[in-house]
């Protein structure tokens, strides 16, 4: 378990934009967790190593999730969409693959094995 401890930590201090909810919240790092990684990588462009503190950043972004009353007893809103926006003209199929895998409840976040067969990866084999 100990190993597993130092790599949530590691990942919450150097990615923490890039990690699921799931992860940020309770520690639940998972196959779902690198679904969600998958599409903030395609959603950004790149992963974000931040310099400043994060965990301030972090608690300033999720007032969507919270309003302003966010302290450690907060429970996470599943029913809540990740509000994210792409550029006018976007490939809907780019949207639609962006949608599956950013699911905010995890278990409504499509596994790896089915966005594999996402029309937006198999149409685009070029």
């Amino acid at each position: 378990m100990g190993k597993k401890r130092d790599l949530i930590q590691k990942i919450n201090y150097e990615a923490i934009w890039h990690n699921s909810p799931e992860l940020i919240l309770y520690g639940e790092l998972n196959k779902k967790s690198d679904v969600w990684m998958v599409g903030m990588n395609l959603l950004c462009g790149f992963i974000w190593y931040e310099d400043e503190d994060v965990n301030d950043k972090f608690f300033d972004h999720a007032k969507w999730y919270y309003g302003e009353g966010i302290d450690d007893s907060v429970k996470y809103n599943y029913g809540v969409p990740f509000p994210y926006t792409v550029p006018d003209g976007t490939d809907q199929q780019l949207k639609n693959f962006l949608d599956n895998s950013m699911q905010v409840n995890p278990r409504n976040r499509w596994s790896i094995s089915k966005l594999l067969k996402h029309p937006f990866i198999t149409n685009n084999n070029d």
